[in-house]
């Protein structure tokens, strides 16, 4: 029975052996750089640490490429980041001290300077030379006494018109005025910011309103418009029909500088004030000339003041007269200065006439200021207003091609 029984079990072990060899799969092997996955041989991708990436095409872990942020550039020397250099647009440079783009410098070719951002001629009278970018005196040319010897019979001169503005339209004419923007002071300590927005034109008047507001760094504000690189002149005769404002800190003033400052910084060049008017004493208007040798730096001013009891109320035609030899000043055609160099030189020269070049006019309302704010300003006046009626330019042919007679 036991015999049996042993037999039995070897059968039935013999059995289940046979059956696990039947069932057993096939081994998959596998070449090298490659696993199995499931019954599949897989690439071994190996695991890249946290800066570095894998490179599919060797299967290898390489340093992660450097991600700059915004505003960075990657320096392939240092493979580290640094601030990205500044690319500055059309006409601007970059400041190396605050590394900020500015404006390009303005550079002007032989012969021509900068002037207020433009490049302008530089135009020099006989007995100067272009010099350095400047007019300087020619050390070879023979003196030439100025603002004498020109023959001419002023009554019988004809005059043209040769420019004007009668403010007919609604706002400031561009093509013939333009507009100093600026807060300096006018080189007076003046107390205005000159704005491009003080001016209305309606009804054929031009109005420079001053006003008592803050504006940036000044309390008070106006404007101060001139035909600088629009118009400019040399002799002739300027009338200006205008009403100017009164009360105590205004300064109006109605008057020419030269277009080109051959002679030097004022007063060197010349300065012809038409009328003056300060508020304080708003019933006298005053005529001035300013030169090398008369200005009022040096308290040496030529120039003559006249009552006018309506001056800040009605319209007057103040009136400049430029001869060769001479400056006549009115108002409503009664002459009131005349400055004649030849009387106080024997041989003048551009100290005491430099008012042989070209000019142009200035019309604003100054608030305070050495001489306007000599008695404070009065805050209860404002806005106060210069009202224009029209500005006219009178020439004569025959004393534009005048020339200076023998000087011996």
């Amino acid at each position: 029975m036991k015999k049996l029984v042993l037999i039995t079990l070897l059968f039935i072990t013999g059995m289940t052996l046979s059956a696990c060899q039947e069932e057993s799969p096939e081994i998959t092997t596998c070449d090298e750089g490659y696993v199995l996955d499931g019954e599949e041989c897989v690439l071994d991708t190996p695991t890249c640490l946290d800066d570095e990436i894998l490179n599919e095409e060797t299967n290898e872990c390489e340093p992660a490429p450097i991600v700059c942020g915004d505003g960075e550039v990657l320096n392939e020397e240092t493979n580290e980041c640094e601030p990205a250099p500044i690319v500055c647009g059309d006409g601007e440079v970059l400041n190396e001290e605050t590394n900020e783009c500015e404006p390009e410098p303005l550079v002007c070719p032989d012969g021509y300077r900068e002037d207020d951002g433009e490049c302008v001629e530089i135009r020099c009278i006989p007995g100067y030379v272009v010099e350095n970018g400047q007019c300087v005196e020619d050390s070879n040319a023979v003196d030439v006494c100025k603002g004498i010897n020109y023959e001419y019979d002023k009554d019988s001169l004809v005059y043209d018109l040769v420019w004007s503005d009668e403010f007919d339209g609604t706002e400031l004419d561009d093509t013939k005025w333009r507009y100093e923007v600026n807060g300096s002071g006018g080189g007076n300590n003046e107390l205005q910011f000159y704005t491009n927005q003080n001016v209305v034109v309606e009804d054929g008047i031009l109005k420079i309103i001053a006003k008592k507001e803050t504006y940036q760094s000044r309390e008070y504000t106006s404007s101060r418009i001139t035909t600088q690189y629009k118009a400019e002149f040399k002799y002739g005769i300027f009338e200006i029909r205008a009403k100017l404002p009164g009360g105590r800190g205004t300064w109006p003033a109605l008057w020419m500088m030269p277009v080109n400052s051959v002679y030097g910084g004022w007063p060197n060049s010349g300065e012809i004030d038409i009328v003056e008017l300060v508020g304080y004493d708003e019933n006298k208007i005053h005529a001035t000339i300013h030169t090398d040798r008369f200005n009022h730096k040096e308290h040496t001013q030529k120039g003559s003041a006249k009552t006018l009891n309506t001056a800040t109320t009605d319209f007057h035609v103040y009136k400049l007269e430029w001869l060769p030899d001479r400056l006549n000043f009115y108002v409503d055609d009664v002459m009131y200065f005349t400055f004649i160099p030849g009387n106080f030189q024997v041989c003048p020269d551009h100290e005491e006439w430099p008012f042989d070049k070209t000019f142009f006019l200035i019309m604003n309302v100054a608030i305070g200021g050495d001489w306007g704010g000599a008695q404070g300003v009065d805050d209860t006046i404002f806005p106060v207003a210069m009202e224009v009626d029209w500005v006219r330019v009178y020439q004569s042919e025959e004393i534009t091609n005048l020339e200076q007679s023998n000087s011996d």
